[in-house]
């Protein structure tokens, strides 16, 4: 009599003896080494950027969804197994995700966070030297245990294919309906949630402006199924970005500019959340830009105002014509930016930022960004995990300036970490407190945002430090 549980055998094609029933914990150990990234990006690791709500919190931890992620991996698993139910098909099926689940590891330990689409960006815009040095000295070590895992992985694949095992135990079928059920009710649940937000929140969030239904981006950091929807949302968000400069393609700002008095080199240095009351050269009580009024001739406009207080919407003011209460998304599309009107007057052009490719927040500036000649995006990670500090420009900057071009025009754009600056900045011994989400911004405000915004000032002031002497031709 064949013998039934969750794994069993296949019969023996010659008619003989039937294989030994497996024990369950091979399978089982492969889905938990696919569970591996999933596990490093709970928000219990010192590594990982665990927020004042989420710290000794339950509540929190649930909050930051971290273990909803690692949920839903080891679900999907599960899934997966069910629908192919041969074991064999399983693992062959997921053995290119085993591989790559070292580097997906090695991200999550170094940026406390699962990769995502401006991942993809980042790889994207960055020539083959600059990967090759990037593979050379960061990932190195990470590719050679990918290289390891996959030869471990596929005798491990070959080992359990061998011993044919099926899943025919009634459990199968009660995990499908179940999953079935599960996944409708959270699809009902992200469109009853939908439906409730502002209007030109869900136009803003919706897949016509290149985002994942919003159904879909609760999945998009479970590891290892969430990377084909990374792929789909960048290239979506990408779409988005070029039917914006197609949009504005044809249209000119007809800057020219006398060459004799042209300046050689010209910085513009977008900088994020400092406010201008807390500056030492604007009459703040304390000295926070030394270094700021050490430069001869500077002038310092204290009492300039953003025209918003968000990023997106205040950025296509600051770099066009267009006058500040004009419609956002009208503003994008509406004329091109000091980038191009520098690129016209005969200037060759770089973005080099530290911020991210695509994003909500980032999709309408990187329109501006296109219309640089060199684009550099140096973020790795993104603006609410552990990134490089904004002194990574400086060495950027360096390279642009050594560029045998003409007339250079140089658009540095630092990070923006309003209300979220976890990791300890330069000169500063304890981290800064962080809060999780705008239901802190309030709060924030109220108890040490301004002592937030000084500290983010003096992050910013290294960009200002007089670079190496060279033979830099005057700007």
């Amino acid at each position: 009599m064949e013998r039934r549980g969750a794994l069993g055998p296949d019969p023996s094609p010659e008619g003989g003896a039937e294989r030994p029933i497996a024990p369950r914990s091979q399978p089982g150990g492969w889905i938990a080494l696919l569970a591996v990234p999933n596990v490093l990006a709970l928000n219990i690791w010192p590594w990982t950027q665990a927020t004042l709500r989420d710290a000794g919190s339950i509540d929190g931890l649930i909050a930051s969804g971290t273990p909803a992620s690692f949920a839903w991996g080891l679900l999907f698993a599960l899934i997966v197994l069910a629908l192919v139910r041969r074991a064999a098909i399983f693992v062959w099926l997921t053995l290119p995700l085993m591989i790559v689940m070292p580097v997906e590891a090695w991200y999550v330990l170094n940026y406390g966070t699962p990769t995502n689409p401006h991942l993809i960006g980042v790889l994207v815009e960055t020539n083959p030297t600059e990967f090759a040095e990037f593979v050379s000295g960061r990932l190195q070590a990470t590719l050679i245990a990918a290289a390891a895992m996959g030869v471990v992985a596929t005798a491990a694949a070959r080992w359990i294919a061998s011993r044919r095992w099926t899943w025919r135990h009634r459990s199968r079928a009660w995990l499908l309906a179940l999953s079935i059920g599960t996944v409708a009710a959270s699809a009902s649940a992200a469109l009853l949630e939908q439906a409730t937000l502002p209007g030109d929140v869900r136009q803003m969030n919706s897949p016509q402006f290149g985002f994942l239904p919003m159904q879909l981006e609760s999945f998009e950091s479970v590891f290892p199924w969430g990377l084909p929807l990374r792929v789909v949302d960048y290239y979506g968000q990408r779409r988005s970005i070029e039917r914006g400069m197609r949009l504005l393609a044809s249209e000119r700002i007809g800057a020219t500019i006398d060459a004799a008095r042209a300046p050689r080199n010209v910085v513009l240095v977008i900088g994020e959340t400092g406010r201008g009351d807390r500056f030492g050269l604007n009459g703040y009580a304390r000295e926070t830009t030394p270094r700021l009024k050490q430069i001869d001739g500077l002038v310092s406009f204290s009492d300039a105002i953003s025209s918003t207080a968000a990023s997106r919407t205040s950025i296509p003011f600051i770099l066009t014509r267009v006058r500040p209460g004009t419609n956002v998304f009208h503003a994008l599309t509406t004329e091109k930016s000091v980038v191009s009107a520098f690129s016209e007057a005969g200037y060759r052009t770089w973005w080099i930022s530290n911020q991210m490719t695509v994003s909500q927040w980032d999709n309408g500036i990187s329109i501006y960004a296109e219309e640089a000649h060199v684009r550099r995006y140096l973020n790795m990670a993104g603006f609410g995990s552990r990134s490089d500090h904004d002194e990574v420009l400086l060495p950027e900057l360096e390279r642009a300036l050594q560029d045998p071009a003409g007339n250079r025009f140089i658009v540095l754009h630092t990070l923006r970490e309003p209300f979220q600056l976890p990791q300890p900045l330069p000169g500063f011994v304890r981290p800064l407190p962080a809060v999780a989400g705008r239901e802190r911004a309030d709060h924030d405000l109220r108890h040490g945002q301004a002592g937030r915004a000084r500290q983010r000032v003096r992050q910013l002031d290294p960009l200002h430090r007089p670079l190496p002497r060279r033979s830099h031709p005057p700007s």
